[in-house]
């Protein structure tokens, strides 16, 4: 076993037969879980099974957070939470959805340390950073923010009134390129729905009466079409796009 770094957890080892891998669990041996050759599938039940209730029961949550404007992961609770970030995932929480955030550059060196972080964990779990949209032009926290530093487009319901499916496939393909970039790994985007007045049709409309304006469209068949194209394109390479039904 031979190591390119310090000992600890995530530290990059290659194991005797010659397979790299990070050492997640800072043992020195090359568990199922942190073996590349292995299905995913595989590797998933090897990590429950070493998870305690504490640990899987924290992947239940998808925490809110602020990003500040040094890149700093602080032991300070922001305006979103009473626990700080680092707290948060020395709790083992490993999905957040990031509000307000500075540039992308910033954005990035935030995610790193985030993820340094997470390897100090017992099993060096890595996080998972969602973010709501932040290629349109409104700022409306918790359903949409204005970007800073991505490329700025029509917000969902004008890329719908083009009609082009095609143009929707390059947005979504350049915000796709531009979240990876920066770390963000799942796009909680704008939900597939119907608008009517002023409420999306669906049971939680009461609770998501701030969804309704960046929704695709009023018409069913634009509603299904258009926003279709940009998931697929959207999940084409490494990015996970969360199309709610609202």
């Amino acid at each position: 076993m031979t190591s390119d770094g310090a000992p600890g957890a995530g530290c990059r080892r290659v194991s005797d037969d010659g397979v790299s891998f990070r050492d997640l669990n800072a043992n020195g041996v090359l568990d199922p879980y942190e073996d590349p050759r292995l299905p995913i599938e595989e590797r998933v039940e090897d990590l429950l099974a070493r998870m305690t209730l504490e640990e899987k029961a924290a992947q239940l949550f998808h925490q809110g957070l602020g990003v500040p404007d040094d890149g700093t992961v602080s032991d300070e609770p922001d305006g979103f939470t009473q626990v700080s970030t680092l707290g948060l995932v020395g709790l083992g929480l490993t999905h957040f959805n990031i509000y307000w955030a500075p540039g992308p550059e910033v954005l990035a060196q935030w995610h790193n340390r985030v993820q340094e972080a997470a390897e100090r964990t017992r099993l060096g779990i890595p996080v998972t950073v969602s973010s709501d949209p932040r290629h349109g032009l409104g700022d409306n926290p918790a359903t949409s923010m204005a970007g800073s530093g991505f490329s700025q487009w029509p917000d969902p319901i004008g890329l719908a009134a083009t009609r082009d499916e095609g143009l929707v496939r390059e947005f979504a393909d350049i915000a796709r390129r531009e979240y990876l970039a920066v770390g963000i790994r799942l796009a909680d985007e704008e939900p597939v729905s119907v608008v009517f007045g002023c409420c999306c049709a669906a049971a939680t409309a009461a609770l998501m009466f701030t969804r309704p304006a960046p929704c695709w469209s009023a018409g069913a068949e634009t509603s299904v079409a258009v926003p279709v194209s940009s998931c697929f394109t959207s999940a084409g390479e490494g990015l996970s796009p969360l199309c709610e039904s609202r």
